[in-house]
C-alpha cells in the first residue's frame, strides 16, 4: 500500500481553506491570521483538519467557529493582539528556581505558543508572519520548560507505580511504567527540536529521532510486546521501563537543554553488572545543575557534566559508562579527563544515586 505523501496533503487541504480565510481576512477588525495544527508541523494525516487562528480584537459578536469548504473542515479561533503579545513575554526567559512554574504555566498557553510558531501565516509578510518569528526565536525557553515539565510528570508518575508494585497490583505497574517511558518521550523528542507535544506522535517521531541512534528497536517492543503476563515478567519489564525513562530525560536535560541535540545519544540498553541508577531517582534541570528527587523525597543534586554520566552507568562495566560520557561531554563542548569521570563514577555510589549490580 502506498503511504501519502502528508506534505501534498498538508498543501492540499490548504488550497481547499484558504477562501475562508480571505474572506474573514477582509472584515474590518480582523488584523491577521495564521493557519496551525499537527499538519503545520509536520504531523497529521488525510482526517487531520486545519485550525485558523484570527488575530482581531473583536467586539461584534464571535466568528463561526467550524467552516467546511471544498469537503475540508476548518476551525477557527480568536487571538487578540493583546493575548499574543502576554505569550510572547510569557516565554521571553525562563530561569528555574523551582518546579512550580512549570505546572503553573497551562497547557493551554504551551500549545498556542508552539503552534503559532510552526504556523503559516494567510498572508505572506503580514503581522502574522512577525509574531511567528517572534515566537519562534522563544522555542530555547520552550523547550526547557516542556523538558522540565516532562520530568515533573514522570515524578508523580513514578510515585504512583512504586505504589503499585508495592502492593502487588502488576497490572496497574505496566499500565503506568508504560505512561512513564511515554512521557518521559515527550521530554526527550522536545530535545530533539520537537516541541509540538501529543502522545499520538509518539511513533512519528520515533521515526524522526530514534532510528539512527537505536532508541525505536528499543522503545517500540517496551511500549508494545512487553510479555507482562506473570508477576515476574512484569517486574523484568516494570525495571526496564524506568530505566529507559531515567536515560530518555537525562539525555534531554543535557544534550538537548542548550541545543536539541538529545537524538545524538547511542546508548540505550543496560545490563547486569557494574554501576546502575537507582529507580527511585528523577532529574529535573535547574539553570546549572540538576536536581534528583524521589517519591520518597529525598533529593540530590548534580552538575549536567555528572547527569550525563549518570545516564550513562545502566548496568553495563562502569568502563563502558564512563567512555559513553566522556564521548557526550565532548560533544557538549565539556571536555573530561578519564581519570577524573571514572572517580567521579565511584563517588556516585555513596550518594545512593547509583548501585553495583553483580
Amino acid at each position: 500500500m502506498n503511504t501519502p505523501d502528508l506534505a501534498i496533503i498538508t498543501e492540499r487541504k490548504l488550497a481547499a481553506v484558504q477562501p475562508v480565510a480571505d474572506r474573514l481576512l477582509a472584515e474590518a477588525d480582523v488584523v491577521d491570521a495564521y493557519f496551525g495544527g499537527s499538519l503545520m508541523a509536520g504531523f497529521g494525516t488525510s482526517r487531520s483538519d486545519v485550525d485558523l487562528f484570527v488575530i482581531s480584537d473583536r467586539q461584534a459578536g464571535p466568528l463561526p467557529a467550524q467552516h467546511i469548504h471544498d469537503r475540508e473542515r476548518l476551525d477557527v479561533e480568536i487571538r487578540s493582539p493583546k493575548d499574543i503579545d502576554r505569550l510572547l513575554e510569557k516565554f521571553s526567559d525562563y530561569r528555574v528556581s523551582d518546579g512550580n512554574w512549570t505546572q503553573a504555566t497551562p497547557v493551554k498557553d504551551i500549545d498556542d505558543a508552539v503552534r503559532l510558531a510552526y504556523s503559516r501565516p494567510a498572508t505572506p509578510d503580514g503581522e502574522a508572519a512577525r509574531l511567528r518569528e517572534a515566537m519562534r526565536d522563544r522555542l530555547p525557553v520552550i523547550r526547557r520548560l516542556l523538558i522540565n515539565r516532562a520530568s515533573i510528570e514522570c515524578l508523580m508518575l513514578l510515585e504512583d507505580l512504586f505504589g503499585a508494585r508495592e502492593m502487588g497490583d502488576w497490572g496497574a505497574a505496566s499500565l503506568l511504567s508504560r505512561q512513564l517511558v511515554m512521557e518521559a518521550l515527550q521530554g526527550y523528542f522536545v530535545g530533539c527540536g520537537e516541541p509540538y507535544i501529543g502522545h499520538k506522535w509518539v511513533y512519528a517521531k520515533l521515526d524522526r529521532h530514534g532510528v539512527d541512534n537505536g532508541l525505536r528497536e528499543v522503545a517500540v517492543p517496551l511500549l508494545e510486546a512487553a510479555d507482562v503476563s506473570t508477576p515476574e515478567l512484569a517486574a523484568r519489564v516494570v525495571d526496564e521501563r524506568i530505566a529507559l525513562a531515567q536515560k530518555l530525560l537525562s539525555v534531554a536535560s543535557t544534550l538537548g537543554w542548550n541545543t536539541p541535540d538529545a537524538a545524538w545519544w547511542t546508548q540505550w540498553t543496560g545490563g547486569t553488572g557494574g554501576l546502575a541508577r537507582q529507580q527511585e531517582w528523577v532529574p529535573i534541570r535547574f539553570g546549572d545543575e540538576v536536581k534528583y528527587e524521589s517519591p520518597n523525597a529525598r533529593m540530590r543534586q548534580l552538575t549536567p557534566e555528572a547527569t550525563v554520566l549518570w545516564a550513562a552507568l545502566d548496568g553495563r562495566p562502569t568502563t563502558d559508562g564512563v567512555a559513553q560520557a566522556l564521548s557526550a561531554l565532548d560533544h557538549l563542548g565539556r571536555p573530561q579527563q578519564p581519570e577524573a569521570v571514572a572517580a567521579f563514577a565511584e563517588r556516585l555510589a555513596a550518594s545512593q544515586l547509583v548501585a553495583e549490580l553483580g
